[in-house]
């Protein structure tokens, strides 16, 4: 049960980190753009 929780936990860091860059990304282009 508590590797479960790790790899939740994990999951939910990895999906953050990869919306955060994502995000970051795209404004950036937006910016690029203007």
């Amino acid at each position: 049960m508590k590797e479960k929780g790790t790899l939740l936990v994990v999951g939910s860091l990895l999906a953050l980190s990869l919306a955060t860059v994502t995000t970051a990304r795209a404004a950036g282009t937006l910016n690029f753009t203007r």
